[in-house]
């Protein structure tokens, strides 16, 4: 994939290592994260993904619908795929935070409603949909490949390190009934490589698309690393009052306690 790597890849990779060792999100993954703060914050991104989700198969069937205007008929095949796979997506990510809030009351005795957690979208949450959006009410479906490709790439490495801490910190009879979780990685690599591939065609016929292209991935790279630490704030937050524990430093304007 020489033009992915020569015209795209340089403009988002630095964008990509601050994400990758983000202090904020590295809390959640750290040896010493405790199993609340790491079950708080699954909880916190199980019940608020779904937001994020929910129009992306109408997203993909609309860009494919621009490609095909374009005579981008592999292109538009891609996003087809995407939007058939996305329709079930949802239901999982739902169930996984029922599983974790079930083991939270469990654990602690406390009753958590993932409905009302689903219910509360962050102004971060609202400017991803703007952004795509905007992106194809703009006509731009190569720019939506873009955006697809860097977010399917964060989430793949994001959800293998959550099972690996998941079994560490919690157990492996916590971690095997996160079944939306076990399945993000694996599935989050092949649609990065699908999305590789489309960025790879554009690419190919239009190197000088490159510089926009970068643009609005690293855009939606940067919106959804704030979403996550919106997660973490929420989620440390909501360890504190279950467990009585002070905050070390002044409270944060993020969403309160999940429960």
């Amino acid at each position: 994939m020489n033009s992915l790597k020569t015209l795209y890849e340089p403009r988002v990779l630095s964008l990509r290592a601050e994400v990758e060792n983000d202090h904020v999100l590295g809390e959640i993954l750290a040896a010493d994260a405790s199993p609340v703060l790491v079950e708080c914050f699954l909880l916190e991104w199980f019940a608020r993904t779904p937001y994020l989700m929910q129009p992306t198969a109408r997203w993909s069937r609309s860009a494919a619908e621009q490609c095909d205007a374009l005579g981008l008929d592999a292109i538009a095949r891609s996003f087809r795929e995407h939007a058939a796979q996305e329709e079930v997506r949802a239901s999982y990510v739902v169930r996984d935070a029922r599983a974790v809030a079930q083991i939270v009351c469990i654990r602690c005795g406390i009753s958590i409603d993932v409905a009302m957690l689903a219910e509360r979208p962050t102004v971060v949450m609202r400017a991803y949909r703007v952004l795509n959006e905007e992106v194809l009410d703009a006509d731009l479906p190569l720019g939506y490949a873009a955006i697809q490709y860097e977010i399917e790439r964060v989430t793949s490495v994001l959800s293998l390190g959550l099972v690996i801490q998941a079994q560490r910190v919690l157990g492996a009879d916590v971690a095997d009934r996160l079944t939306w979780l076990r399945k993000r990685a694996p599935v989050g690599v092949e649609r990065a490589a699908l999305y590789a591939s489309t960025l790879e065609k554009i690419l190919d016929g239009m190197p000088e698309a490159a510089e926009q292209l970068a643009e609005l991935g690293a855009g939606a790279l940067d919106i959804y690393r704030h979403f996550l630490r919106d997660c973490v704030q929420a989620a440390k937050a909501s360890a504190r009052a279950i467990t009585g524990e002070r905050p070390s430093s002044p409270r944060s304007s993020q969403p309160e306690v999940c429960c």
